[in-house]
């Protein structure tokens, strides 16, 4: 025979007791979590604020470590990042802008740190790393210039151009010196030994560089061999009291070769063939400016067009 036994009223007292207390612990843990979360978030803003972002960002990492699931960390770590890619990046600009490299180095490295996939910090860090390559081999290339070594400096340009070709300074440096070598070349060509004394030559199947450093110690004249000029070239002549200049003239029409004079005391002999002179002489070009009297020319096109008999009008 079942009995039903009715339950003590203090039992059912102290269960009521222990849920409630159990609601209670946890919501104080739920409100102490809070709390702890939202304090950390202050110390964070406060930190980003003040433009302690590397500090920021550490601060909220530790609690997340502590609070993982917590979406005031996270959404604050993910603003905290943002800010300071997008103010160190300014910063750097500004930098930049002014011509204080070192600070804006300074500012990119550090904004490598918060940068996402898209890495605009690092690309930015090596234009400005490149930059700084090229402004140096600009002023090395101006100090070049300056001490009459424009060969030099002209090199030193034209590498450091090979990083960025849109180099300002490098670009116009390198128009300059180019410039100025055309202008050298065509002063060259221009002028003409400062020989002037007869020279008299005689020589039966002699080598070229024989002959030449006869010219040489008689005259003074300096020689450049092109470096495709034949070795076994032998040279026949009997020249009396001729000018250096005419004499050379003489020796190197005959063994098809060519000369080209570099500066008063030096010469260039080159093979005489269409790459070489190609190579070697200045292109000369002559601008004619043609003013032309555009409202008779466009009265006679009119009249031109007016008359039944075109054929007994003037060419245009």
């Amino acid at each position: 025979m079942n009995r039903i036994v009715p339950a003590r009223s203090g039992d059912a007292c102290l269960r009521i007791v222990g849920s409630a207390r159990k609601v209670l612990l946890i919501a104080a843990a739920v409100w102490a979590s809070g709390c702890a979360e939202q304090r950390i978030r202050q110390d964070a803003d406060e930190q980003r604020r003040t433009g302690q972002y590397e500090q920021a960002v550490r601060t909220l990492e530790t609690g997340l470590s502590e609070y993982p699931q917590s979406p005031q960390l996270n959404a604050g770590l993910v603003q905290t990042r943002n800010e300071a890619l997008n103010q160190l990046l300014a910063g750097a600009a500004a930098a930049r802008a002014a011509g204080k490299l070192d600070e804006a180095q300074r500012l990119l490295q550090r904004a490598t740190t918060f940068e996402s996939a898209d890495k605009r910090a690092s690309a930015l860090l090596q234009d400005l790393v490149t930059e700084r390559r090229q402004t140096q081999a600009l002023q090395e290339a101006e100090a070049l210039a300056a001490r009459q070594r424009p060969d030099a400096a002209l090199k030193v340009v034209t590498e450091a151009l090979k990083d960025n070709p849109r180099h300002a300074g490098l670009v116009a440096l390198q128009r300059r010196l180019e410039a100025a070598a055309r202008l050298v070349q065509a002063r060259g060509s221009q002028l003409g030994l400062s020989e002037t004394r007869p020279i008299s030559l005689d020589f039966r199947d002699a080598g070229l560089r024989v002959v030449l450093d006869a010219v040489t110690r008689n005259s003074g004249v300096n020689f450049v061999l092109d470096k495709d000029i034949r070795a076994d070239i032998r040279v026949t002549t009997y020249l009396r009291n001729m000018r250096v200049e005419e004499a050379l003239d003489v020796i190197t029409s005959t063994h098809q070769l060519a000369k080209k004079v570099l500066d008063e005391k030096t010469v260039l002999i080159y093979p005489n063939t269409v790459d070489k002179q190609r190579e070697f002489q200045e292109q000369v070009v002559r601008v004619f400016y043609i003013h032309v009297c555009t409202r008779g020319l466009r009265a006679h096109i009119q009249t031109r067009a007016r008359s039944p008999d075109r054929a007994q009008l003037p060419p245009l």
